[in-house]
């Protein structure tokens, strides 16, 4: 089943015990089914369908550190850079930043292309410093976009069940009816090991799932 945003919204009701606007204002239940969706599955499994490339434009002068977007969770390998004209070389990804600045302690600019790249808190660092327009590519963890439209669906739309219930087990938690939550936990877990089985707990081929830093 491809599931709907408008899906999620009714079988959240049902098992919440909420079929009415008055219990449940619908812009609260969006607001909740998005809590969940985007910041609480993603971190349940490495989803499979929430991988994609990050690009980022480096320019001389520009310092060598670029912020995350918001939506990335975490990035990994493959990462390289690509010239203004389409050549493509390698970058070694470092996580830990001690070894990373013990091999850069200056900033110093690349006589040829840049061969270094670190993941630290929420900010990527190039170096040596790229002396000519570049793109940075890698491998990055993406939380996905909000529902927002009856008919959105989520980026798996067999992910609707797993969802609705990990909504409602959180709604339930917040009003204090523990032991509501308590009685869709075995089916939530049912559902998220479907998801996690059919979308591969393994990022795309050439990634790796997705690192914690």
């Amino acid at each position: 089943m491809d599931w709907t945003l408008s899906d999620i919204m009714a079988k959240t009701r049902r098992l919440t015990g909420r079929p009415e606007e008055g219990q449940l204002s619908g812009a609260d239940l969006i607001n909740a089914i998005n809590q969940y969706y985007r910041n609480v599955l993603p971190l349940e499994f490495s989803a499979r369908v929430l991988w994609d490339f990050l690009s980022v434009t480096a320019e001389p002068g520009d310092g060598g550190a670029y912020e995350l977007p918001a939506d990335v969770i975490s990035v990994d390998v493959p990462s390289y850079l690509v010239d203004s004209a389409g050549e493509v070389s390698p970058l070694s990804l470092f996580t830990r930043a001690s070894t990373f600045f013990g091999l850069h302690p200056e900033d110093e600019t690349a006589e040829d292309a840049p061969e270094d790249l670190l993941a630290w808190g929420r900010f990527l660092y190039l170096r040596p410093l790229t002396d000519a327009p570049r793109t940075v590519k890698l491998a990055a963890y993406r939380r996905p976009a909000a529902l927002s439209g009856d008919s959105d669906k989520p980026a798996d739309p067999s992910w609707g069940a797993l969802i609705a219930l990990g909504t409602a087990i959180e709604i339930l938690k917040e009003a204090g009816e523990s032991d509501g939550a308590a009685a869709l936990a075995d089916l939530y877990s049912y559902h998220r090991e479907l998801a996690a089985r059919g979308g591969s707990p393994h990022a795309p081929a050439g990634m790796r799932a997705a690192p914690r830093f």
